[in-house]
Formats: C-alpha cells, sequence, structure tokens
C-alpha cells in the first residue's frame, strides 16, 4: 500500500533534489527547474483536468526598518507589476 505523501518547503533545491533522486512529482514555476529539465534529470509531465492553483505573496518587513536597495526594487516591482495586472485589458 502507497501512503500519500506531500513535502512543502521554500527551498527548491532541496525540493529539486528530492525530485531527481526519488520518482516524486514536484510541483512549481517552469522556471524553477529549467536546467533539471534541459540537463535531463527531470521530465515535464502532461497533465489535464487538474484544479487551477494560485498563492497570495506579500510582503513582511520590521516595523521601523528601511528595505536594503534590492529589497526596495522587488517591493516596487510588484507593486506595478499588480498595477498593471489590475488594469482592465
Amino acid at each position: 500500500m502507497h501512503l500519500p505523501l506531500a513535502i512543502q518547503c521554500d527551498d527548491l533545491n532541496l525540493l529539486k533534489r528530492v525530485a531527481v533522486d526519488t520518482d516524486t512529482v514536484l510541483a512549481c514555476a517552469d522556471v524553477g527547474t529549467k536546467d533539471e529539465e534541459v540537463g535531463g534529470q527531470l521530465v515535464r509531465l502532461t497533465t489535464s483536468d487538474l484544479p487551477i492553483h494560485s498563492s497570495d505573496t506579500g510582503v513582511v518587513s520590521l516595523k521601523g526598518r528601511s528595505y536594503s536597495p534590492m529589497a526596495q526594487y522587488a517591493v516596487d516591482f510588484l507593486a506595478l507589476l499588480g498595477l498593471q495586472q489590475s488594469k482592465p485589458s
């Protein structure tokens, strides 16, 4: 009997290692496994009739602390992207 198992982790490199070393299916953004797909370590699966998944993203920071220049760039970029996507086509 096979027990269903799901692993959730913020470390994409660890998840890719698990997928490469086992027969685990990894769900992530396409860009996350591009090198492994090109190198033949992972194979893209074609699926159908799966529900659409989405996630909410937020920015968390310490009160009264400023962002690093890179963090500020990322926050500004995400804000702009959100504005662009909220405008009607």
